[in-house]
Parts: C-alpha cells; structure tokens; sequence
C-alpha cells in the first residue's frame, strides 16, 4: 500500500494535515513548525504512556522542547470532571499529542479551549472517537455540547499501526446506518445536505467492505485509512451526524455511556437495517401514539441525564417532525431497495468481522432499538419512526 499517497488523498478534506512516515522524526518536523522550544503536553492513559514515550522523547529534544506526561486514569470517562484534569497544565503548555483514540476527544477539547495545535498519532487501525468536531461532555445530569480543536496534525507511521482489526472493521461497516440514517433525515428535516462528507462516508465504508481483496499485510493500513474518511466525514461543519445515528445510539443504551464499543455498534446497525427494511414498507401513518414522557424517562435513566432535559427535548422533537412528517413516504421507499441489498449482506459482514478475529454477539436488542430515535444529541431515521408509530407497533 503507498501510504504517502493514501495520507495525501485525505488533505483538503477536513480541518486535519496528514503526514505519513517515521513517527519520531515527523513529530520532530511538526514540533519545530508549531511548537519549538517550549513545552508539549502527551496525554495518555499508563500503558500507551510506558510503551511510546522512548520515541516521542527523541522529537522533543530535537527542537529544544520538553514533554511534559500527563497520565489519565482508566477507564475513559466522559464526564466534565474527567475533561478538566489536564487543565492543571501549565499554561506555558504549546501543543498537546495524543495517541489513544479514547482520549482524543479530551485531548482536543483542552487543545480549543487553550489554542493550541493538536497532534494526533493513531496507534491503532480503529479510529472510533477520533477527529470528532463536536464532543458530548456528561456535566451533572445533563450532556453539553462543546466544540473540539481545528488544529489538528494527523502522523501515520504504518509501523506504529497495531491491530485491532476487527475492532476497526466493526466501527467502519457499522456507518452503514449513518449513510441511511443521514439521507432519510436531511429529506424531512430540509437541511442541505453535505455531498463530499457524504460520499467520503460512503468511501470509507465502501472501502472496508471490501477488505479481503486487500493483502493481508495492508489491511491494518486498510482499514485505518477508511475509518479515517468515516471520522473526517463526521468532522465536516454540515454532517456531524455520527453521534446521534442510530446505531450509536442503541449502543449507548445498551452500555449507558457515549464511548461505545464498535462491536456493539456493527451489532445494532445490522439489525437495525432489517428493521429499516421492514419499517420502509409502511404505506401510512399506524395509529399508536408515542408516548414521550415515558420514552424520555428510559433515555434519562439510561444516559444519566436530568429528566427535565429529556423530556423538553423529546417533545421538541417531535413538534417538528409533525410539521414535515408527509415529506417521509418518499424518502423511504425510494430507500426501499437498497436497505433490501445491503440486509442481503448481512451474513458476508458478519463473516467478515469473525474472520478478522471478531466474536459473535448474541444480545436481545428489541429496546435499545425502540428508542434509538429518542436521542437528547439530534433526529434520526428511527426518530421519524417513532412519530409514524412503527417503533411502538413493532417492538
């Protein structure tokens, strides 16, 4: 695979610069073009700390900087607590680097909120949580949304990339609900939608379908830099939309918190694809009311968040939807065959992943994907369902 030539395909697509090649030494570049002589921030949980630090060390001192550590504890948390422990950096601080994609979120906010560049160095092929543009901080019972750092340098060493390919695969194919998701929304809502985030999603996912025509050595790097496209495509201004999509959502249910794992997102989106298949046929509006105070309190419940807010939410929602609900029919049985292809492969998907060394989940999913649509962070497709009273028919 020429990596070069993948990392210059995605520059001008996003607010991110990739560079590719020896990580101690182009981290030594970008220093000395951001950051010479003063102090940078490495953000890391222990063991990516202990594993990593002997070649950043190297860069630093090469333009006369210091590294200085900053270990979070683990597991990752989202919480405004968790979010404000590397505000006791110095503020002599000039640029902060991360390589654990949990702790990217963290790493760039604090990097907006100080105006200082971010360096991203991904040491897995699994992206999921990287380059997001808006970030869900947990401040008390209620998520704010804050917005991350648009300085933001990509280094992809292809020696640095371990594996984790069936983590990676499973983020990636699991965008299959976004793409769906994504088109049924913006046809209701009439927001304009954003073409080249589309089709670059569209890439991504494409392109990780299509993994085992890859040799084996290049897959890693394969399905890095599709799962980059994925997260560039969510860093667009107008798009943005991975974190209310249906799958994601579901999976937060299930393990009541934002950072999901990709696992859990593949599983969800797949069946919720053969839900999407048999929802698109419906030719009318059923009669089964939602009943929103109700669903709101299971959301609360779920996600820890002040009832308040998922009430108000949930009831603005679904006053706005009312008002363009005819505009759905269209959209979706124009949807209607190609939902019916994509459930077709199903089976090849799942293979796929246990092939690369995934487990098979065996879960009950019937209430994660009844109020999947009744996310506190935006609409989607099973939003649109509830108010057509499918989700309370058919769960």
């Amino acid at each position: 695979m020429n990596v070069v030539l993948n990392a210059e395909k995605l520059n001008g697509k996003g607010n991110a610069t990739f560079i590719c090649g020896d990580f101690t030494q182009k981290l030594g570049e970008v220093l000395k073009n951001k950051a010479p002589a003063c102090k940078v921030a490495f953000i890391a949980t222990s063991d990516v700390h202990l594993k990593y630090v002997e070649r950043i060390l190297p860069a630093a001192v090469s333009v006369n900087s210091k590294v200085i550590s900053f270990i979070m504890p683990t597991p990752v948390a989202d919480t405004a607590e968790y979010f404000a422990a590397p505000f006791n950096l110095p503020n002599e601080v000039r640029a902060v680097l991360v390589l654990d994609n949990g702790l990217y979120n963290l790493a760039s906010y604090f990097a907006k909120v100080r105006g200082i560049p971010l360096i991203y160095a991904p040491v897995s092929a699994c992206v999921s949580g990287a380059l997001s543009r808006f970030i869900y901080v947990k401040n008390g019972e209620r998520y704010d949304r804050v917005e991350g750092t648009s300085d933001i340098t990509v280094i992809v060493d292809e020696n640095l990339v371990n594996g984790d390919l069936a983590e990676a695969y499973a983020f990636n194919m699991s965008r299959l609900c976004t793409l769906i998701d994504y088109r049924v929304t913006r046809a209701f809502t009439g927001e304009k939608t954003d073409a080249a985030a589309y089709f670059l999603l569209l890439e991504g996912v494409t392109g990780t379908y299509a993994i085992f025509s890859e040799r084996i050595e290049d897959r890693a790097l394969c399905l890095l830099f599709n799962g980059l496209k994925i997260a560039l495509a969510d860093n667009s201004p107008n798009f943005s939309f991975i974190n209310k999509s249906s799958e994601k959502v579901a999976a937060m249910l299930k393990e009541n918190k934002t950072a999901v794992s990709p696992e859990n997102e593949l599983f969800f989106a797949l069946k919720i694809l053969q839900a999407y298949g048999k929802a698109f046929k419906t030719e009318e509006v059923l009669s089964v009311n939602p009943n929103l105070l109700a669903r709101a309190e299971y959301v609360a419940e779920k996600l820890k968040i002040e009832q308040a807010v998922a009430d108000q939410e949930l009831i603005n929602q679904s006053e706005k939807l009312c008002l363009s609900i005819d505009k759905a029919a269209p959209i979706m049985k124009k949807l209607i065959p190609e939902v019916e292809d994509l459930c077709k492969n199903i089976g090849a998907i799942i293979s796929a992943y246990l092939a690369l060394g995934g487990e098979p989940k065996t879960k009950k999913t019937a209430t994660e994907i009844k109020y999947c649509g009744d996310t506190p962070f935006g609409v989607n497709a099973f939003s649109l369902l509830r108010e057509l009273g499918i989700t309370d028919a058919a769960f």
